[in-house]
């Protein structure tokens, strides 16, 4: 409390401390928005300064009668003649900049700080004392991409699994971390250690930075990279958009053959009106189907309680639709202060089909693979999602506070029809239904504050954060009936196939977190700043997860029920004491699949920014990190845990990175840095976890532990005019006790456990070229490429090259050697990335291909017989017109094409280097979409 106190006071008096100079606001004429990075010079001196990224400068004068100069590239510039600064007193001087006749630079989205154009975020990685990447909404709205999942890929070294969850440089998820405005979020997947981007619309968001070398005042927790959500702030003049568009794959939309399940009168907007809610106690205990029991009445109850639809409908898929509506303004109060505003609410509707969704599962039998189970089914998903911003700003000169008030609810409804066989130990032909529904909602609220003081030489940072996530998988329903290969005849035997299941799951995940830090800048010559701030942070995460399972069983001859899932629940087929036959259930809670678990980490920071010269720049810093995990559950052989500590690690990180300023346009970085990845919720637990869309289940282990990663990198970069740049990235990273999610053992080849393994490292470059090819009056064509390769390697653990290497050595030359390394889980040895924007400047027309595939990665660990399985590349291209009709209202219509190419989603078996069998695959097919937009 002191050194709050002391901070506090120190900043106060800073503020009343009088200088003499010159401060204001660069304004953009076009777009009556804050200009930043422009450039402001004293003609009679020569100093000067850039505008901070809310269009702020400041330069510090004696008394006297000034030239002053504005400047930015695409811009006229402005001189302000005979400026007279009195001694004592700060003169206030704001400037509006209007773009030049022959401007190529497009704004697409006006806010506070224009920091979504493609040249402002170029700045920000052009001045960040870390190394970095981004992406702005200019760019984003180039390409056509409708969520942050389908935009991210585009950044350098990122590649995106499962249309969600994002992988930095090759790494997997457990080494990313994502933040809104660089504050943490909880999770709201309980089998994955980050969030699904898909959640998020481009349309709320103002940029994406991509933050690949650590620094002291963030998170140690992260070794690919930090990938934060700038959300979009207010405009200085009122502005309102409004955008629709629809969605068109040959596939999937109009398609009669479309599968889903009953729809709730609330499903529309992600929400179940509680249709599929679970109407029993789950802690109650259900009596065996036994008609003596006095209680068994209570049993038939139970039963005719659950929902009685069990099979998809076939309906007709209606197509994709995407609105979004905004508005931002702001008005002047005294005091020179101005409170703005921005209000935006999103809302989209999805539909997918696959008609033939691959899943089988393979080992090794009787010296070749063969399938142990194939399954082949038709999968009809919906995906609602709904999203809803609004923020206030209050600020001046020297101050600025935020609040943010975001919103996100998303449903995930799939139903399938499938057929699935089984071999090797037990023959059987199954034919069945699924039907899943998931809920997903985010709550944040983000409270932000920043403070200077006059002459610049100190600022004050606070933030405060309260975020909740929930996440709901209502009603799971699979059933499977075993068919005579014979006849057309249908039975239940839960010796060959499982019994058709119920399940409920819920994850509450709760996080609450504060941090501050002190600038203090100086010079330790007379032209470049130089700063050391010193900083603290709370952070304190809780998840709560039940889940409740039922089976439905049938006593007696169940081929009366011909095969149909629904007849489970007819009346007539339902057991009671009477009949002493039918269908009843068995299960409730799982013991093993309720835990609660909380974590702290509280850190403290150093960190110095020195700037020797205009040409050297040494950033060093030290992070101390103090983390606790605390877990109730239970075990499978009962053992129970009250709130025990199963992780309390305390460390120090060390960072250090050198810029050096080859140029006024190019420098060069040089970093080292320590990171650590921590086990998750569930990772670091006794949870015993059925997955019901994957089969398989998950083991906790309390004895994994934080895995430490040294991290060094190298870049060489080259900011152009216009958009123009180039950049060349060496990185190498070396772990101690990584952790994998891998399988228990050859017997359990469906359960997984997350374990310490053998050492591992990672190396590889980055290459960014943005190019004009084309650059004349009339049109500007701009090409940008990015590729990143990287050779990862992992040793394995004992058990598993023990498994494997009895598995292989009768398939092994005499004096071939089994190498006990392979590749890293979630690594990619290559991401590319391309694209080709085309702009005719008097026809207000840009249209643009975009390329992106990764290479082959290794997605599931397998052991023994059981071999590893690989993501196939899978090559994407896009297609993106855009034509705009400026005027009083501003409309722009849009095209766009995605997956030209066609190609398919695959995942293989790879045994002793080679592809054997499949394991997934579908067709996302080609989706065409036509997007009509108003801005006023």
């Amino acid at each position: 409390m002191k050194k709050i106190t002391l901070i506090s006071l120190t900043f106060l008096c800073s503020v009343l401390y009088s200088q003499t100079g010159i401060s204001g606001l660069v304004i953009d004429g076009e777009f009556n928005d804050v200009l930043p990075f422009a450039n402001v010079v004293v003609v009679e001196t020569s100093d000067g300064t850039t505008t901070d990224f809310d269009g702020k400068y400041f330069i510090d004068l004696s008394e006297g009668k000034y030239t002053i100069e504005f400047s930015f590239v695409g811009y006229e510039k402005k001189r302000i003649s005979e400026l007279i600064v009195t001694q004592g007193k700060i003169t206030n001087l704001d400037v509006v900049l209007n773009p030049a006749a022959n401007s190529l630079e497009e704004v697409v989205v006006t806010t506070t700080a224009k920091r979504n154009t493609e040249s402002a975020v170029l700045n920000i990685q052009k001045n960040a004392s870390v190394v970095l990447d981004g992406l702005s909404i200019q760019a984003i709205k180039k390409a056509g991409d409708g969520d942050i999942a389908s935009a991210v890929k585009r950044v350098p070294g990122i590649s995106v699994q499962g249309g969600k969850y994002v992988f930095v440089r090759g790494l997997g998820d457990r080494y990313s971390k994502t933040m809104l405005n660089f504050l943490e979020l909880p999770g709201i997947d309980p089998d994955r250690n980050t969030l699904p981007l898909d959640i998020f619309p481009t349309s709320i968001i103002e940029n994406i930075i991509v933050q690949k070398s650590a620094s002291a005042s963030r998170s140690a927790d992260f070794t690919g990279g930090l990938v934060n959500i700038k959300l979009k702030n207010y405009s200085f003049s009122p502005e309102y958009n409004i955008s629709y568009s629809v969605g068109y794959n040959p596939d999937m939309n109009l398609n009669n053959s479309f599968l889903r399940d009953k729809i709730s009168k609330t499903d529309w907007r992600g929400i179940d009106n509680g249709q599929r809610k679970l109407l029993l106690d789950p802690k109650a205990e259900l009596p065996p189907a036994l008609f003596f029991l006095p209680t068994s009445g209570e049993l038939t109850k139970a039963t005719r309680t659950l929902s009685k639809t069990m099979v998809p409908i076939q309906d007709t898929s209606d197509l994709n639709h995407n609105i979004n509506i905004s508005a931002s303004s702001s008005i002047q109060l005294p005091n020179d202060f101005r409170l703005g505003y921005i209000a935006s609410i999103g809302y989209k509707s999805e539909n997918l089909y696959y008609d033939n969704y691959i899943d089988n599962t393979a080992q090794k039998f009787r010296g070749d693979i063969n399938f142990y189970s194939q399954q082949i089914s038709q999968l009809g998903q919906t995906n609602k999602f709904l999203s809803g911003l609004f923020g206030l700003t209050l600020q001046n000169g020297f101050n600025k506070i935020s609040i943010n008030i975001l919103r996100l609810q998303n449903s995930e409804s799939n139903a399938t029809n499938l057929v699935r066989e089984e071999y090797i130990e037990n023959n059987y032909l199954g034919q069945g239904n699924t039907l899943t529904y998931t809920e997903r909602s985010l709550f944040s609220m983000p409270i932000q504050g920043s403070h200077r003081t006059e002459d610049d030489k100190i600022e004050f940072n606070w933030a405060i954060s309260k975020s909740n996530a929930v996440l709901k998988d209502k009603d799971f329903r699979r059933t499977v009936f075993e068919k005579d290969p014979l006849d057309d005849i249908f039975y239940f035997s839960p010796n060959q196939v499982s019994a058709p299941g119920r399940i409920w799951r819920n994850l509450y995940e709760k996080s609450g977190q504060y941090k501050f830090d002190v600038k203090f800048n100086f010079n330790l010559n007379n032209d470049e700043k130089s700063s050391v701030i010193i900083g603290a942070s709370n952070s304190n995460k809780s998840r709560e997860f039940n889940s409740q399972k039922y089976d439905v069983w049938y006593l007696g001859d169940s081929t009366i029920l011909n095969g149909d899932p629904n007849a489970f629940f007819f009346e007539e087929n339902i057991w009671t004491r009477e009949n002493r036959r039918g269908t009843y259930l068995r299960g409730g809670q799982e013991r093993t699949n309720i835990y609660e678990s909380k974590i702290k980490n509280s850190a403290h920071f150093f960190e110095t920014e020195l700037a020797f010269s205009k040409s050297l720049k040494l950033v060093l810093g030290i992070r101390n990190e103090l983390f606790e995990l605390f877990y109730t559950g239970e075990d499978l052989p009962g053992n129970q845990y009250l709130n025990s500590k199963f992780i309390d690690t305390n460390d120090n990180f060390v960072y250090g990175n050198t810029i050096i300023r080859l140029s006024e346009k190019s420098n060069l970085r040089i970093s080292y840095y320590e990171t650590i990845a921590r086990p998750s919720f569930r990772e670091a637990s006794t949870a015993y976890i059925y997955n019901p869309i994957s089969e398989t289940f998950f083991l906790g282990n309390i004895n994994v532990k934080p895995s430490y990663i040294d991290n060094y990198d190298l870049r060489y970069e080259v900011f152009g005019e216009k958009n123009q740049m180039f950049a060349l990235s060496l990185f190498f990273k070396d772990f101690f006790n990584p952790i994998e999610v891998v399988t228990y053992d050859e017997n359990s080849p469906n359960t997984f456990i997350a374990r310490n393994v053998g050492d591992a490292s990672v190396k590889g470059f980055e290459l960014e070229i943005r190019k004009n090819v084309i650059d004349n009056e009339r049109f500007l064509s701009s090409l940008t490429l990015n590729a990143t390769v990287i050779d990862a390697t992992q040793t394995m653990s004992n058990s598993e090259y023990i498994s494997k290497l009895n598995a292989v050595k009768d398939e092994l030359n005499e004096g071939e050697n089994f190498s006990k390394e392979r590749s890293l889980q979630g690594q990619s040895p290559y991401i590319f990335n391309a694209g080709i924007n085309n702009r005719l400047l008097d026809k207000d027309l840009e249209f643009g291909l975009f390329f992106n595939v990764q290479g082959e990665t290794l997605s599931n660990v397998g052991i023994g017989g059981v071999p590893d399985v690989y993501t196939k590349p899978f090559n994407r291209l896009d297609f993106s017109l855009k034509k705009v009709f400026e005027g009083k209202i501003s409309k722009t219509l849009t095209f766009r094409a995605n997956n030209l190419l066609n190609d398919n989603r695959e995942q293989v078996y790879k045994w002793l280097g080679e592809d054997t069998l499949i394991f997934n695959s579908y067709s996302p097919g080609i989706t065409f979409s036509l997007g009509y937009s108003l801005k006023f």
